[in-house]
């Protein structure tokens, strides 16, 4: 109770303590015996669940002639035991409280002093508090002495929170699984293969609906849909009130940061800097190109599934939204004794922090030369990266796959056909996701001018003896059932030597006809990294420390596919310059 009480009012209440007295007085602004009954109930309610956990120490006593512990000897009939004796102490508990608040109601007497009102209370009554306490404390006093009991507490305590914290989480999942089930339910009779995918498309679906679900409850707790990734544009980013800016004065430069290349990595770091400017700090951007690709998006702009401009990132916006200096150039040299960046056909650029993020560059088998009884004529060849090369490439083979189609659909159904044949030289996963892409759509586009898809031919030739050899058996099973079952030509555990007029050269003297090459092999850094004194790994990548900084060079960084990450080495995919972004931007 929160009412004063002093010492002596206190003392006199027990018994053997110096100035015990039968009327026990305590002082109160409060005439009701409200506080004693609570006090009581409270007391009762706590003793019977106190009594009960406190036998728990009978677990490790031996009972008189018996080798065993009781509960050893007969758990089921030990524990029913002792839960009824405690019921049975618990109601006895309660009787001898509920007498004594009616007890203590008829011995209640008011008197009024100088000091207020004063409430006194029986000897009768003050001495059967004191009994129930007297029986109440030996099993407090065991409760606390039995470790066991505040392991069980704690554990009870754990459950507990994280019930209380996952339960919503968990009714979020049960409803929408029971959402899911009735689609799931209508493919039970379908083959293997589509329940296969049918299960994959709703674990999706569960994860959108879920991720709905949240984005829900967060919008009626704040007012907005929020979509817990920093870089990525949400509705409460764009329905919050847009605060006028006011005009700021010019900061002095006082750093200078120099990014060469758009790539992902950048894109992240251009457009944070742009949502977070930092004072005093001169951007510049070194770029090639003024679009960039996202390279996640080439499949699917290869099958037509996007437009060139829905899987480029427009680096002048960008740059601008950044406050960034933009320069339209390939970078040729690197003098980090001076803290320069040599350009082609412009001045060096100074610099205080430069970021490297510019991919890598292709290699490519050389074209060798038609020998005096061949046609003269020499298949293109085109890398997948730069990607913005092979775009524009890939453009150029839509077009002559539909020349091929018309001339085809306009000649006889006697004459012989003549076919497209294109060649992709690679079997990790990047060729095997664009030899897919690229004959579904090839075919796609004959089949719309009339012409048959035979016409379409694509091999795939591969170094290694199976598809995709940087994953598990069965993803290389499965992708080489699909390329089986799509009619793709595969030659594999042979080695592309280089094209010669219409044919790829194999190790081992075999030569694949060709009209169109897509190399998609390992690709290679660019050669003017080396005479700049950073250190490279064997295959010319700039070696950096787990901070993206280069291992010899101070304040020079390098992310995406022309760094090589020491102590933990990652392949070259776009996925990791994407995922370099955040912490590059930090160490900047």
């Amino acid at each position: 109770d929160s009412r004063k009480v002093t010492a002596m009012d206190a003392s006199h209440a027990c018994p053997g303590t110096p100035g015990y007295s039968k009327g026990w007085a305590m002082r109160t602004h409060s005439p009701s015996p409200q506080p004693l009954r609570v006090f009581l109930l409270a007391l009762t309610l706590f003793a019977c669940p106190l009594g009960t956990l406190a036998d728990f120490d009978a677990w490790g006593r031996v009972e008189k002639g018996s080798a065993q512990p009781a509960f050893m000897a007969n758990p089921a009939s030990w524990l029913l035991s002792s839960i009824t004796q405690e019921s049975r102490r618990g109601v006895s508990i309660m009787n001898e409280a509920s007498n004594c608040l009616l007890r203590a109601d008829k011995s209640i007497c008011q008197s009024v002093d100088t000091n207020g009102v004063c409430v006194s209370l029986s000897q009768n009554a003050v001495e059967t508090s004191l009994t129930i306490w007297e029986r109440c404390a030996p099993h407090l006093q065991l409760l606390l002495s039995t470790p066991a009991v505040y392991v069980i507490s704690l554990l009870f305590l754990l459950v507990f929170i994280a019930v209380t914290f996952y339960l919503r989480q968990i009714i979020d999942n049960i409803v929408v699984q029971f959402e899911l089930f009735s689609i799931q339910a209508r493919y039970l009779g379908k083959p293997f293969a589509v329940q296969r995918e049918v299960f994959a498309l709703t674990f999706l679906e569960r994860a959108r609906r879920l991720e709905q679900r949240h984005s829900v409850r967060d919008a009626e707790g704040r007012g907005a849909i929020s979509s817990n990734l920093p870089h990525v544009d949400n509705l409460e980013s764009r329905a919050a009130p847009k605060k006028k800016m006011k005009m700021q004065p010019p900061q002095p430069v006082v750093k200078d940061l120099v990014l060469i290349g758009g790539g992902h990595a950048h894109a992240y770091t251009l457009k944070n800097l742009g949502m977070n400017p930092i004072p005093g700090v001169q951007v510049t951007l070194i770029t090639r190109d003024v679009d960039t690709p996202y390279s996640g998006m080439l499949p699917g702009h290869i099958a037509g599934f996007y437009t060139r401009q829905e899987c480029h990132i427009d680096l002048v916006k960008l740059g601008n939204f950044a406050k960034a200096k933009i320069v339209h150039a390939e970078a040729c040299g690197l003098d980090p004794v001076t803290k320069q960046v040599f350009l082609n056909g412009r001045p060096p650029i100074q610099y205080d922090v430069l970021s490297i993020n510019i991919g890598s560059a292709p290699q490519t088998a050389p074209a060798l030369k038609e020998g005096p009884e061949g046609s003269g004529v020499e298949t293109p060849v085109t890398p997948v990266k730069p990607i913005d090369k092979f775009s524009k490439r890939w453009e150029a083979i839509l077009d002559r796959a539909r020349g091929a189609a018309q001339a085809s659909r306009d000649q006889d159904d006697a004459a012989p056909l003549q076919p497209l044949r294109l060649v992709v030289v690679g079997g990790g996963a990047g060729g095997v996701e664009l030899a897919l892409s690229m004959q579904a759509r090839l075919r796609r586009e004959v089949r719309e001018l009339g012409a048959r898809e035979e016409m379409v031919e694509v091999t795939l030739v591969a170094r290694s003896k199976v598809l995709m050899p940087a994953h598990n058996p069965e993803v290389q099973k499965t992708f080489r059932g699909i390329a089986e079952r799509r009619g793709i030509n595969l030659i594999l555990g042979a080695a592309a030597l280089g094209v010669k007029g219409q044919r790829v050269l194999l190790e081992g003297g075999r030569e694949v006809p060709c009209d169109e090459v897509v190399w998609c092999t390992s690709a290679g850094a660019q050669a003017w990294l080396k005479p700049t004194g950073l250190q490279l790994d064997p295959n010319g990548f700039i070696e950096v420390q787990d901070t993206l900084e280069s291992v010899n060079t101070p304040d020079v960084f390098a992310v995406g596919d022309i760094a090589a990450l020491v102590n933990h080495p990652r392949p070259k995919a776009g996925v990791f310059a994407v995922r370099g972004g955040p912490p590059l931007t930090n160490n900047l």
